[in-house]
């Protein structure tokens, strides 16, 4: 991590779908129904440790689906506790709200999908919720937002900053391909070709409007949720070697547009991991995917420093 971190210490964002299915118990509130992973002292521990041992500063995922401030303000401030000042960089309310009223946040026991809000929520019904349940989060902590991914929320970058003043971390979601929900015959549907078009490294123009807005205010903006393929990556294309090239143009292409950051998703096991632990018999073994040596290759070379230089070339 601190090989790929340039000009400072790592940033790991602990966020994804899981935001909005983890609580820390609260004594006598009912566990809300999509719910279903317990934050503990142990993984606490865990997440401290990590952070000391790479140096790192956390943007941490608040639950937001669950739409009460006893259980988002409780797990902010165990994890503020737990951690300490200084490992926290900014709390994340929620992960892509946009889909709280079309994805099902749990299953009922009949098996149809139960939703976190009703079909007709929608932008400004977020900024409500952002506010009332933002407030009852430590005011010590910056806010980061809005967490989403959907080009129409992204375009409303500047309604949202104008309806808060506790975000000092403007963050959106970026996958120029999708896997989930998209026909064979889509111009993003996942192959190397589309991956490696110039369609697949370029920065939307709503993002580099959203860069605008932030800037204009003074704010930071991170993609802190970024890989090749949407829904876990695919296979054949996340994990070759065109996921390296893809991941080199594309921060070039987001540096010169004015993202100051990038996260990179991943969990265990997918296609799009840069990077894969095992243990077997005590003895743990590391693996390096193809897209960790495109994230090496930017940061050597963009160290401190560096600037974009105009050049002039032959046709």
């Amino acid at each position: 991590l601190r090989a790929v971190s340039p000009g400072g210490p790592p940033v790991l964002r602990f966020g994804g779908d899981t935001t909005d299915w983890s609580w820390w118990p609260v004594p006598d509130a009912t566990k809300p129904g999509g719910v279903h992973y317990a934050l503990t002292p142990e993984w606490l521990a865990v997440a401290r440790a990590t952070a000391q041992a790479t140096d790192a500063r956390l943007i941490l995922g608040i639950n937001l689906e669950a739409d009460s401030g006893l259980v988002a303000g409780t797990e902010a401030r165990k994890l503020l506790r737990g951690l300490g000042r200084r490992f926290v960089a900014a709390f994340e309310l929620g992960n892509e709200p946009e889909v709280y009223g079309s994805i099902g946040w749990y299953s009922g026991p009949d098996g149809r999908p139960v939703f976190g809000r009703p079909p007709t929520y929608d932008f400004g019904w977020f900024l409500h919720d952002y506010a009332t349940v933002g407030a009852a989060l430590p005011s010590e902590v910056p806010l980061a937002g809005p967490a989403s991914g959907a080009p129409v929320w992204v375009r409303g970058a500047a309604q949202f900053l104008a309806s808060d003043s506790r975000t000092r971390l403007v963050t959106y979601h970026f996958y120029p391909l999708r896997r989930c929900y998209t026909p064979s015959s889509s111009p993003v549907s996942p192959t190397v070709a589309h991956l490696l078009s110039a369609q697949g490294s370029a920065v939307p123009a709503d993002i580099r409007a959203a860069v605008r807005s932030a800037h204009g205010r003074g704010l930071p903006l991170r993609l802190d949720e970024l890989n090749s393929v949407s829904c876990k990556g695919q296979q054949g294309v996340s994990d070759t070697f065109a996921s390296a090239l893809w991941v080199l143009e594309s921060l070039f292409h987001m540096a010169r547009a004015g993202v100051d950051g990038v996260n990179i998703h991943t969990l265990d096991n997918v296609p799009y991991e840069p990077f894969a632990f095992s243990n077997a018999g005590g003895h743990w073994q590391a693996t390096v995917k193809p897209l960790y040596y495109g994230l090496l290759a930017f940061t050597q070379a963009t160290p401190p420093g560096a600037r974009f230089l105009a050049t002039a070339a032959p046709g």
